[in-house]
């Protein structure tokens, strides 16, 4: 469906491999004060961890933010505010599947 995700990784993620709009994606970040709401798309009954990283160098960099946070039912996407985030040190995040 080219939208980058393997179908395994469409399998654990709970999206559908035949739909190229159906993929677990970050949709938007926005700073807050000391931290950042962070938005993606998300499927109910899976759980999800927020991860995030100062250095691209090397995956191991990422550390997990909030961790459990529950796919909305109803909805097609998830936010959390990570707090405790530098404003002037930029920050990477990616979102992890859980279950």
């Amino acid at each position: 469906d080219n939208d980058g995700m393997g179908n395994w990784q469409e399998w654990i993620a709970g999206t559908d491999p035949t739909n190229g709009m159906s993929s677990l994606r970050i949709l938007s970040i926005t700073q807050q004060g000391d931290g950042a709401i962070v938005n993606w798309s998300s499927v109910p009954g899976h759980n999800y961890t927020v991860e995030t990283s100062t250095n691209l160098d090397d995956a191991s960099f990422f550390q997990p933010m909030m961790t459990g946070i529950a796919g909305v039912v109803g909805d097609s996407s998830t936010s959390c505010l990570v707090t405790n985030i530098s404003p002037t040190v930029p920050h990477f995040y990616r979102i992890r599947v859980e279950n």
